[in-house]
């Protein structure tokens, strides 16, 4: 951006020194000075379009930076890098990394809470509700070490989203799941889901629907809400027993 405003300047006074210029006047000048003064505002003319095209092209490699797809990806590898290296650098998991160049943890109750915590504003810079009602995820089997159908597939259905104005930051989240099996008995059985979608973690939890107590944890990587990693969990133990990756439907 420095580099855009020195062209700016430098074409500023490229400008300036043209219209500074002394007219060629009738009285003073020969034909030959009237000709070189012609092609002295030609030169001008050349430079001022040279640097015109170079504000332009910079403008251009600007807004490629600012490409929300391209700042997507780019936040998407930092929440795969923080699972890798262990969480996001928060003593606790129930703590939100602000980030930036001056680090600080807040609990994930004051993210997206309309109040900035943070003291760079970033617990409430992400707080567009990234499910809609009808949005449809189809999940397909990773593995399955617990669930009574086996299923290959899973149809997630958002039915309702629901934001509260004493809690914004856990919208209530309702659905359906269809769930497709094969085997010794095929068909389809549908279970109704309740449960919540945290800012903080980029997460929608879902509460057990049968006796069985397994509930459904649907994991986005907080940039791409295209798709996410559903693990079926004890409610107990939280012991991940079975895994799905889904994918939305358009």
């Amino acid at each position: 951006r420095m580099q855009f405003w020195a062209l700016c300047w430098a074409a500023s006074v490229v400008l300036a020194g043209a219209l500074a210029a002394e007219p060629p006047t009738v009285e003073h000048h020969s034909a030959d000075a009237h000709l070189d003064h012609k092609v002295e505002i030609s030169k001008v003319e050349d430079q001022l379009a040279r640097v015109a095209h170079r504000i332009l092209t910079l403008e251009e490699k600007i807004d490629a930076r600012s490409d929300p797809k391209r700042l997507s990806r780019v936040h998407s590898l930092e929440h795969r890098l923080e699972d890798v290296e262990g969480g996001n650098g928060c003593a606790r998991s129930d703590f939100f990394q602000c980030g930036g160049s001056d680090p600080q943890c807040v609990n994930n109750l004051l993210v997206c809470d309309h109040q900035k915590d943070c003291r760079n504003g970033a617990d409430e810079a992400h707080c567009d509700i990234p499910i809609h009602q009808g949005d449809k995820y189809v999940g397909d089997v990773v593995f399955d070490h617990c669930t009574k159908r086996r299923p290959d597939h899973l149809t997630l259905t958002i039915d309702t989203v629901t934001v509260d104005s004493y809690f914004p930051g856990f919208p209530r989240v309702s659905g359906s799941i269809e769930i497709s099996f094969e085997g010794t008995y095929e068909g389809h059985a549908y279970l109704w889901l309740k449960g919540f979608y945290s800012f903080a973690r980029s997460r929608l939890v879902f509460r057990p629907p049968e006796e069985d107590r397994l509930g459904l944890v649907a994991q986005f990587d907080g940039a791409d809400f295209d798709t996410f990693v559903g693990t079926i969990r004890r409610e107990a133990s939280t012991e991940v027993c079975a895994k799905f990756i889904f994918h939305k439907q358009h």
